[in-house]
C-alpha cells in the first residue's frame, strides 16, 4: 500500500513540475525544485498509522512546486510488566494457580496470557501423639505408634513403631521362703531380690520349733520325744550254719528301734535285723574215689559232703593200646588197655609218628560211588569221573547237579578228636558258582558196621539220592551238620567254560569232630536251582578233602574207579 502511495505521489509530483515548469510564465522564470521536505506530520501509534505532506519548493522563488501526502504504518505494542489475574492460593492439600498477563504499555491491549500452576504447600506438623499403645511390664517390653498429623489438614504425615522398655519389678512386702533361704518375690513374675539364708532363732525343743528370725520360716519342727537319750544297744550276733543271728541295733524306751546311736535311722521292719543261717559251706573243687565225686564241707561240720554222684565217663580217648576215660563233671580219669585193631576199618589206617600233626588228603575218585552216574549235560550218559587240570590226582568227581546227590568220604580214625581241620578242594564247570551252607550241606556221621552195606540192603554205602538224605534221621542221626563255614561262602569262577576251572582249597572248619572208628563226611547237594538240560542244581566238582589232625586216619575200602584205589595220603611241605 505504501509503495502504491509513493508511486501515485511521484506521478503527481511530475505532473505538478510539468505544470509549474509550463507555468513559469506566471512568475516570469522556470522553477528549480529543492529537496522535498515534510510538513503536517502526524506520528504513528500502536493503534493507528501516521501521515505527512511531502512538499517541494522552488530554490529561487521559494514557491511551492508540489505537495503529496504520505502515510506510515502502525507501531508494534510495547510490552509492560507481567501482572497476575484469577489467582488461586495453594494449600497443603491442593496446589494453586494464576493467569500471567502482559499488556501494551501504550494502549493497554493484552499481548499474552498463560496459566501458571503452583505446587501444594508443605504440611505443618503438629506435636507427635501415641497410638496403639501396649503397656510394658517387668517381663515384657511395651510398644506404641508415634504419629504426626498436619496442623492444617490433619492428614497423617508420619508413623513410627516404638518400643518401650520393660517396667521395673514390683516386689512384695512380705518374704517368700523355702529350706534354702528367704527372698522378696515380684508380684508379677517370679523374679527375686534380697535373697538370704535363714537366720536361725532359738533351737527347737520338744514342743517349740526353731524359726528364722527374719521370715518366720520353720527351720526345725518341735523335736518331740528324744530317742537318742533313751537308747539301749543290742550287739550283733553272727549267724551259724543252722542258727540265725542278728545285726547290731538300738532300742528306745518308746519301743522304736534304730540303726545308729543318734537315732536318725529308724528300723521300721524289726524282722530286717535278723540274719538267716548261712548254711554249710563246701569246697568248690571235687573230691572223688573210683566211682563217685563230691564236695567236702569246709565249715565246722567237716563230716558233711555235698553233691555226691557217680562219675559220668566220656567216650574215652585211645592212644596206642591205652584208652583213657574222663569224668565230664569232676575230670577224674580211668584207663583200660585196648587192642588197636578192635574197631571196624582199623586195617585201613595210614599211620604217622605219635604226637605229630599231619594233613591227610582223600581223593574223591577213590570213594564208593555205588556204580551210579549223576545227571549229565542235555541228558547224555556221563561217568562220575572227569579229568581236570589242577586236580591233585588228575581227576575230579562231577555231575552232582541234582538235589540229594552226595559224595561220601568214609574215614577211619584211631581215636576221638574234636579239633581237626577240614578242607574241601573243589572247582567249577559250566557256570560261575556261589556256594554256601544253605545250598550245600556238609554233614559228619559216626558209621556203625551195619551201615557199611549198600543202600539197597538198608545201609548207606554208595547212596547218592534222597534216600541218603533220609537215612541218618530220627533216632539214627547221631552226627551233626557244619552249618557255619570258616571260609564263608565259596565263589568259583568257571569263566563260562565247560572245562573244569578254579580248583582251590576252602577251609570248612577247624573244629572237625571224629569218633574212633568209621565216620562218614558227606557233601550233599541240597538245592533245586535248574540251570538247563538235566542240570537241576548248583554243585561244585570235588577233587579231594584234606584233614589235619594228630590222629591216625585212613579211607575205608579205597575204590578203583579207573584212577587207582588210593588210600589217604599224608601231605608234608
Amino acid at each position: 500500500m505504501k509503495k502504491l502511495f509513493k508511486n501515485i505521489g511521484a506521478v503527481a509530483l511530475a505532473v505538478t513540475l510539468i505544470f509549474n515548469i509550463f507555468a513559469f510564465v506566471g512568475c516570469g522564470h522556470t522553477h528549480t525544485p529543492e529537496a522535498a521536505v515534510r510538513e503536517n506530520e502526524v506520528e504513528a501509534t500502536c493503534t493507528k498509522g501516521g501521515s505527512y505532506d511531502e512538499v517541494v519548493y522552488c530554490s529561487e522563488c521559494k514557491e511551492e512546486i508540489s505537495r503529496m501526502q504520505e502515510f506510515t504504518e502502525k507501531k508494534g505494542h510495547t510490552a509492560g510488566e507481567p501482572v497476575r489475574e484469577n489467582e488461586k492460593s495453594a494449600s497443603c492439600s491442593e496446589g494453586g494457580s494464576y493467569d500471567e498477563i502482559v499488556k501494551c504499555k501504550d494502549c493497554e491491549a493484552e499481548i499474552s496470557r498463560k496459566t501458571v500452576t503452583v505446587e501444594k504447600n508443605a504440611h505443618i506438623p503438629r506435636a507427635a501423639v501415641r497410638e496403639n499403645e501396649v503397656e510394658a511390664t517387668c517381663t515384657k517390653a511395651g510398644s506404641y505408634d508415634e504419629v504426626v498429623y498436619c496442623d492444617v489438614c490433619e492428614e497423617e504425615i508420619g508413623r513410627e513403631s516404638k518400643t518401650a522398655e520393660k517396667a521395673a519389678h514390683t516386689y512384695a512386702e512380705t518374704y517368700s521362703s523355702d529350706a534354702s533361704g528367704h527372698w522378696r518375690k515380684c508380684t508379677v513374675c517370679d523374679d527375686r531380690k534380697d535373697f538370704a539364708e535363714h537366720t536361725a532363732g532359738a533351737e527347737a525343743t520338744e514342743t517349740s520349733a526353731q524359726k528364722c528370725t527374719v521370715c518366720d520360716y520353720v527351720i526345725q519342727a518341735p523335736i518331740g520325744h528324744v530317742h537318742a537319750t533313751s537308747l539301749t544297744h543290742v550287739p550283733a550276733v553272727e549267724a551259724g550254719c543252722t542258727a540265725g543271728g542278728n545285726k547290731a541295733y538300738y532300742t528306745c524306751d518308746c519301743g522304736k528301734w534304730f540303726e545308729d546311736s543318734a537315732a536318725k535311722n529308724e528300723i521300721a521292719d524289726k524282722e530286717s535285723v535278723k540274719t538267716k543261717p548261712v548254711g554249710h559251706s563246701y569246697e568248690d573243687g571235687w573230691t572223688n574215689d573210683e566211682n563217685y565225686h563230691w564236695h567236702k564241707a569246709i565249715c565246722e561240720h567237716t563230716t558233711l559232703i555235698s553233691g555226691k554222684k557217680m562219675h559220668i565217663w566220656d567216650g574215652g580217648v585211645v592212644e596206642g593200646t591205652t584208652k583213657t576215660y574222663t569224668c565230664t563233671v569232676c575230670k577224674a580219669s580211668k584207663t583200660e588197655t585196648v587192642e588197636t585193631e578192635e574197631f571196624v576199618g582199623a586195617k585201613y589206617l595210614v599211620k604217622h609218628e605219635e604226637g605229630e600233626s599231619v594233613t591227610y588228603r582223600f581223593e574223591a575218585e577213590c570213594t564208593n560211588i555205588g556204580g551210579k552216574e549223576g545227571p549229565g549235560w542235555s541228558g547224555t550218559s556221563k561217568t562220575m569221573m572227569v579229568a581236570a587240570s589242577g586236580a591233585s590226582n588228575g581227576c575230579v568227581m562231577s555231575f552232582l547237579y541234582k538235589k540229594g546227590m552226595s559224595v561220601n568220604f568214609v574215614v577211619v580214625s584211631d581215636r576221638d578228636v574234636d579239633d581237626a581241620t577240614l578242607v574241601l578242594r573243589v572247582g567249577a564247570e559250566y557256570i560261575d558258582m556261589l556256594i554256601d551252607p544253605s545250598r550245600y550241606k556238609v554233614r559228619v556221621d559216626p558209621v556203625d558196621e551195619l551201615d557199611l552195606i549198600p543202600v539197597s540192603d538198608g545201609g548207606a554205602w554208595g547212596a547218592w539220592d534222597k534216600d541218603f538224605l533220609n537215612y541218618y534221621t530220627g533216632s539214627n542221626f547221631k552226627g551233626y551238620y557244619i552249618d557255619s563255614w570258616d571260609c564263608g561262602e565259596i565263589h568259583i569262577d568257571a569263566s563260562n567254560s565247560k572245562r573244569v576251572t578254579g580248583i582251590a582249597d576252602f577251609t570248612i572248619t577247624t573244629s572237625l569232630r571224629l569218633k574212633r572208628g568209621v565216620n562218614s563226611i558227606s557233601f550233599i547237594t541240597d538245592n533245586d536251582i535248574v540251570l538247563g538240560g538235566t542240570l537241576e542244581a548248583i554243585a561244585p566238582v570235588i577233587d579231594a578233602i584234606k584233614i589235619t589232625t594228630s590222629a591216625n586216619l585212613g579211607l575205608y575200602e579205597p575204590r578203583d574207579n579207573g584212577f587207582g584205589a588210593r588210600n589217604a595220603e599224608i601231605e608234608r611241605s
